[in-house]
């Protein structure tokens, strides 16, 4: 058995080696900061004529061979090479199709072809890698057709704040992506969970298991609301046998051993937990739809582990992902339940993404809502505009400029047909 390594895709390291990119077309894009990113860390780069073409449609290979190089993924072995790449030996990507199905994230198939990814196969590949799992709720209408997988590979990312759809509401998973789009979902990626496989580790949950059957020996009276609240988390993670963290493995072994061996964990983050001037604080967090959501509680700046409290006022901050952040100070002088209702983050500015190399915004692509923008159409020569296509809806244009008020994040294509003789 021979292993093999591949090399990087010359396309995607053609400039920027060594240097800050700084290309021509991203100066008013929205994905700046996501592209600037992702070319410093020499994921994805721009062009020999200096620009990045961020509205661009990335392609399936192109989009392996950065998955690739983030995961390292920079092997094969000769037992695994699958006898349906063989039209595309000759090819510059042919090794990153054998890297990425020895990865076990893509599987291919006799039909493969080199073509622009779509918003649902990036979201499979991360959801695959990361080893995510999704609440039970839809974030967006327009997944019913979708397979079970598919869905929950889409709503793990969006519970995040990985993903986002429409102002419609809708995803459109068969949608093509973009390089931007690209750029800021990767990043995102990179910056939540990193660049390591989370791997499914039976051992952990074999272990997890064990202590959990021994809980019907404990007696739940004396148990905190907090204690509870958590050993119900617990149990619901391993259930659904979620990625756990070697962290996380710790902390809810270490929890489970005090419950176990007698001792509420109030206890032990505070030894005096058991004065009768310490108040137990129950904090509960909720989207605006009544949902408990997980969030990030600190109290007074520092992490709320469900200690009890001494009578006084204390600074409560509540984050979530994609939400608007919760701040506060709270009297406390008696046990109580804080319920905390977090507001979806509204976007300062909306988006404008243009599909076809032959659209162009002079104003950049980012909108507060109300705004006229105008999108300027370069007509190949010998054709005439046939229709854009704003959001799905095609619209008639009578010049090579189209103007409109933008009031949600709006996609643009473009289609001609030849020119009529008058």
């Amino acid at each position: 058995m021979k292993k093999y390594t591949t090399l990087v895709a010359l396309s995607l390291l053609l400039v920027g080696a060594g240097n800050k990119a700084q290309y021509s077309d991203i100066e008013n894009h929205w994905a700046k900061n996501y592209i600037e990113k992702m070319s410093d860390s020499k994921l994805l780069l721009g062009y020999t004529d200096g620009s990045f073409k961020p509205n661009n449609y990335i392609l399936n290979v192109e989009t392996y061979t950065i998955i690739n190089r983030i995961f390292k993924f920079d092997n094969y072995t000769t037992d695994k090479i699958n006898s349906n790449l063989d039209s595309h030996k000759d090819k510059w990507y042919y090794n990153e199709l054998l890297a990425a199905e020895s990865g076990n994230y893509i599987n291919f198939n006799r039909n493969f072809n080199v073509e622009p990814i779509t918003r649902l196969e990036v979201c499979k590949i991360l959801s695959t890698l990361y080893n995510l799992k999704s609440e039970n709720k839809n974030y967006f209408t327009d997944l019913d057709k979708l397979q079970y997988k598919e869905i929950e590979a889409i709503n793990s990312l969006a519970k995040d704040g990985i993903i986002n759809g429409f102002g419609d509401n809708t995803f459109r998973p068969k949608e093509k992506i973009t390089r931007a789009e690209l750029s800021k979902i990767l990043t995102l990626s990179i910056e939540r969970y990193g660049t390591e496989l989370r791997k499914f580790d039976p051992s952990k949950y074999e272990s997890l298991l064990k202590k959990l059957e021994n809980l019907s020996k404990v007696d739940a009276s004396r148990l905190s609301s907090t204690d509870i609240q958590k050993l119900n988390y617990i149990i619901e993670q391993t259930s659904k046998e979620s990625y756990i963290s070697n962290s996380d493995f710790e902390t809810w072994n270490t929890f489970l051993d005090n419950i176990l061996s007698g001792f509420n964990s109030n206890n032990v983050n505070n030894p005096n937990a058991n004065s009768s001037k310490n108040i137990n604080l129950n904090i509960k967090v909720s989207d605006s739809m009544g949902n408990p959501i997980s969030a990030s509680i600190k109290i007074n700046n520092k992490p709320f582990t469900g200690a009890r409290l001494s009578p006084g006022k204390y600074l409560i901050k509540v984050e979530s992902p994609g939400k608007k952040s919760y701040e506060s100070f709270l009297e406390i002088n008696l046990d109580q339940t804080l319920e905390i209702t977090l507001e979806d983050a509204k976007q300062s500015f909306l988006k404008l993404t243009l599909n076809s190399t032959y659209l162009s915004s002079p104003a950049g692509y980012e909108f507060k809502s109300g705004a006229r923008v105008s999108v300027k159409i370069d007509v190949p020569t010998g054709m005439e505009v046939d229709s854009l296509i704003v959001n799905g809806v095609k619209k008639g244009v009578l010049s090579d400029k189209f103007t409109f008020i933008i009031k949600e994040d709006t996609q643009i294509d473009v289609s001609f047909k030849p020119e009529e003789n008058r």
